[in-house]
């Protein structure tokens, strides 16, 4: 009895509490284009459980899921930047530095709301971008870079800014599923089960799209 009464409360002293916070965050991003400057934005929305764990010396684990869809943009015609989303860690990341010195980290994002985005570094902030040449191809996908934008898409485009807030905007309405469908990501399975015994499967750029699944895009809340 005394076993079991002693396992009892270590798991109690294990457990512990969550904090659970959650925000929606904005990224908004900068282009030059040969039809002028081009502004695009979407919102994702962040949950994040943030276990206290009683032990002393024990790690505090950090839980996080983020919704929405990637930043889809219209370069004309059947052309299409896609901007995917940022991590659930990316608002922790920008904020680190600006927080007062032991405060709580995760409550300080959700005090941002409504506040001036902030510029982000492009040397330490890099979007994840992606460029298909044949939206009807998954397999011609390319990465997209602020260091190779104009190179991809063409003179004329240059990629400019991006800036990053914490917001009472809704999530970004669905759109990157009218354009990328089911089908579309069922094609990109086939292909990469067909060159998966190839060595070009282990190559940089397979690596890449096979990190181009559904949920890169769009990820719902369940």
């Amino acid at each position: 009895m005394k076993k079991l009464t002693l396992l009892f409360v270590s798991m109690l002293l294990l457990v512990g509490c969550a904090k659970i916070y959650s925000w929606n965050q904005k990224v908004t991003l900068y282009f030059e284009t040969p039809n002028g400057p081009v502004v695009a934005s979407g919102v994702t929305h962040v949950e994040l459980r943030h276990e206290r764990l009683i032990l002393v010396g024990s790690v505090n684990p950090v839980n996080s899921d983020i919704y929405g869809e990637a930043i889809m943009v219209a370069l004309g015609g059947d052309r299409y930047l896609f901007v995917l989303m940022p991590s659930g860690s990316t608002a922790s990341n920008v904020y680190s530095d600006l927080r007062p010195k032991g405060s709580d980290g995760f409550r300080f994002i959700t005090k941002q709301i409504g506040k001036e985005p902030v510029v982000l570094d492009t040397h330490r902030y890099r979007p994840d971008m992606v460029y298909f040449p044949n939206i009807n191809d998954p397999m011609s996908a390319i990465e997209v870079t602020p260091d190779n934008f104009t190179e991809v898409l063409g003179d004329g485009y240059v990629y400019d800014k991006m800036t990053f807030g914490i917001t009472r905007d809704d999530v970004s309405l669905p759109s990157v599923s009218q354009v990328l469908t089911k089908q579309f990501f069922d094609q990109r399975s086939s292909a990469l089960r067909e060159i998966r015994q190839e060595p070009i499967y282990r190559s940089e750029r397979v690596i890449f799209i096979r990190y181009l699944g559904r949920d890169a895009f769009i990820k719902e809340k369940l």
